[in-house]
């Protein structure tokens, strides 16, 4: 009987023990679930954030690019032809009435 009795105590352990495995295993895949979406919905945002850089270095290049365009038209322009047409505008610039407070200088 001694025999009979370890062996229904020791299938109960088992059978509890089970129950206990069977417990975390579902808690684990609950948990496992739940980090999934997180991690999906982490790649959405990393998608989209890859989207949005690509996007602005397209743009900063074409920037780049009609930078150095505009520099080279303003080099290609010779020196005196920039001074005349300065000159020009200063000097209408100088014709001009200008006011200064109730005074016309």
């Amino acid at each position: 009987m001694k025999t009979q009795g370890h062996a229904a105590e020791a299938s109960a352990q088992v059978q509890a023990s089970k129950a206990q495995l069977d417990q975390i295993n579902s808690t684990f895949q609950q948990q496992l679930m739940a980090q999934n979406v997180t991690v999906n919905q982490e790649r959405a945002i990393v998608a989209t954030l890859l989207t949005q850089v690509t996007k602005a270095a397209g743009q900063a290049q074409a920037a780049v690019t009609a930078g150095a365009a505009a520099t080279a038209q303003v080099a290609a322009v010779p020196d005196t032809d920039i001074q005349k047409d300065l000159e020009g505008k200063l000097g209408a610039l100088s014709r001009r009435p200008r006011f200064c407070g109730s005074m016309i200088r």
